[in-house]
């Protein structure tokens, strides 16, 4: 499993746009990852080196096109004026956000744990939910449908809202005296 990322890591932080989003969408981009080696019974994952001399590649063709590689010192490029950016994301926020909405699993290797590495399906070792086996929620699925109100009065047989204000206006329609014009 994943035992270190990092938020706003080398050439992660975006140099547009808010560095809270930037965050938000890494954690979240984490989360997947998390979640892919419980779910699936992987051990560890780690960026495949080819992966990686691709990024790189990507990046040195980039930014050499932005105006931070401009003659001056600054800490993006480790307080020198001529170096390499190593701090900022080749791209804004929203495209650092889109990136890594859909993580790209092929850029990685993944080991498996014990149980995955005799049955690929061993991470299935238990396909019932937690809700099923202790029995207090057999079907959550039900919990997303927009089920109509109950309505006052029906639950007990005597009729309901509407019925009763259908009843009152035809009272009040009853109670009405035609007014009657002299011809």
């Amino acid at each position: 499993m994943p035992d270190y990322m990092m938020f706003l890591e080398p050439n992660g932080a975006p140099p547009s746009g808010s560095s809270i989003l930037a965050i938000e969408s890494r954690a979240d981009y984490i989360s997947q990852c998390t979640l892919k080696c419980v779910r699936e019974g992987y051990r560890t994952m780690a960026v495949k080196h080819d992966a990686l001399k691709s990024f790189s590649g990507y990046i040195g063709s980039y930014v050499p096109r932005t105006v931070y590689t401009r003659p001056c010192t600054s800490w993006f490029k480790r307080g020198t004026s001529e170096g390499r950016v190593v701090a900022l994301f080749p791209g804004s926020a929203n495209g650092y956000r889109k990136m890594l909405q859909h993580p790209r699993w092929e850029d990685f290797n993944f080991t498996t744990t014990a149980d995955t590495a005799v049955n690929p399906f061993g991470w299935m070792s238990v396909t019932m939910t937690c809700g099923e086996m202790d029995e207090t929620d057999p079907t959550p699925y039900l919990r997303d449908i927009n089920f109509p109100p109950v309505v006052d009065g029906a639950e007990d047989g005597k009729g309901s809202r509407e019925t009763d204000v259908v009843a009152e206006k035809e009272k009040a329609a009853a109670k009405v005296t035609p007014v009657t014009t002299a011809v």
